[in-house]
């Protein structure tokens, strides 16, 4: 609104100065006229992005009826304000239309150019008419590149905005499908856990069965309450297992089997050294699981990505955190292509960002060095022990 007024107003000004008779122009009959004309073809210019059509079909009547009435077949040279004017509604017209209102435009263009055609053939001063036409065409040439222009840009602008909608879609399914994957594989653990719990209290009940004392009902208690436990959590998350009840069964792998992930990297191929770094010492089984799939991911990462670069496992056992370190060191060759020797535990980044997070962890990732290697670094903090 600022730019089609600022507009206005300076095309009023130009129409001021011509009907003052500043530009030379010639103006047949009382000046006052000309000037009701100039401001009435001016003034509709403010509507002129809002309303294009109307404003095209308002200001070609009133420029018509001005030049025509006032000049007819005479050698004067109309004056120049209302071509602009007019110039300036064409283009908008062409620029700010879409469906019927665009060939409704088109129309009134064409009819007005046809509608001149008269004029030379009954004797006009051809100066006085195909300068005009010629320039109107060629404002609405530009108004309709420029409307394609816009029709363009919108359409990227939408599919954009289409494809982050369904890469936000894609990233809440992988954090919901890698969240879902690591309650299964909890699951397992806890299950097995509280299953040793109501075992070890059923062995001491009975034991304590000859001196029936506070500490036997205490165990009886331990009991009831873990094999209530373990059925309800059964209950609970075994919707988790649902579409995967025929998978198989096995002891959920943890730090310890690490080598046994190297030596099949390297069996592949892939160059690769393991450190271990302070005393190891038992872990949570849950705790214990997750770093595995850390170190899993990350090698599965260097596998993919970093074919041929060297690769150290770091493995730190810190009185109070647990450090993970897998690196590579970015100098190997990019056409050696290594096969799929590790299966992926979940959604790389997603999955290690999840576990690091479960357990109230910081996860790095970034360039190791100016060679261009890739590092992933975890510290997860362990549980107190009372």
């Amino acid at each position: 609104m600022l730019i089609d007024a600022a507009l206005t107003v300076a095309l009023l000004v130009l129409g001021g100065v011509e009907v003052a008779g500043f530009l030379g122009t010639q103006f047949p009959g009382p000046r006052p006229v000309h000037v009701a004309f100039m401001v009435a073809g001016t003034v509709p210019l403010l509507a002129r992005s809002r309303w294009p059509l109307t404003t095209l079909l308002v200001v070609a009547v009133i420029g018509t009826v001005w030049v025509d009435a006032m000049y007819g077949l005479r050698a004067d040279q109309p004056p120049f304000q209302p071509y602009l004017v007019l110039l300036v509604v064409v283009y908008s017209a062409a620029a700010y239309t879409d469906g019927r209102q665009a060939r409704a435009a088109t129309v009134v263009v064409a009819v007005g150019i046809a509608s001149s055609l008269p004029l030379l053939i009954a004797g006009a001063p051809v100066s006085n008419v195909v300068p005009p036409l010629i320039a109107t065409l060629v404002a609405f040439g530009v108004g309709l590149a420029v409307a394609r222009y816009r029709r363009t840009a919108e359409s990227s602008q939408a599919r954009n905005r289409e494809l982050e909608a369904q890469q936000d879609e894609a990233a809440r399914r992988a954090v919901a499908e890698e969240r879902a994957r690591i309650a299964r594989e909890l699951h397992d653990v806890i299950s097995h856990d509280v299953s040793l719990m109501v075992l070890q209290a059923s062995v001491e009940r009975r034991a304590a069965d000859s001196d029936p004392t506070t500490a036997g009902q205490t165990l009886a208690s331990i009991e009831t309450t873990g094999r209530e436990a373990l059925a309800e959590l059964r209950r609970m998350l075994g919707v988790l297992r649902h579409g995967d009840d025929d998978a198989p069964r096995h002891p959920q792998p943890g730090l310890a089997q690490v080598p046994e992930l190297i030596a099949a990297a390297r069996a592949a191929g892939l160059r690769i050294r393991l450190q271990v770094q302070g005393d190891p010492h038992p872990l949570p089984a849950g705790l214990d699981l997750a770093a595995y799939r850390i170190v899993q991911e990350s090698l599965t990462n260097a596998a993919k990505h970093g074919p041929g670069h060297g690769v150290c496992v770091t493995i730190g056992y810190a009185p109070h955190d647990l450090e993970l370190e897998v690196g590579d060191d970015g100098e190997g060759s990019a056409t050696t292509a290594l096969p799929a020797i590790l299966p992926s535990g979940g959604h790389g980044l997603v999955g290690m960002s999840e576990r690091v997070a479960l357990y109230g962890g910081v996860l790095e990732v970034g360039r190791s060095g100016a060679t261009g290697g890739f590092r992933v670094r975890a510290r997860i903090p362990l549980p107190v022990t009372t």
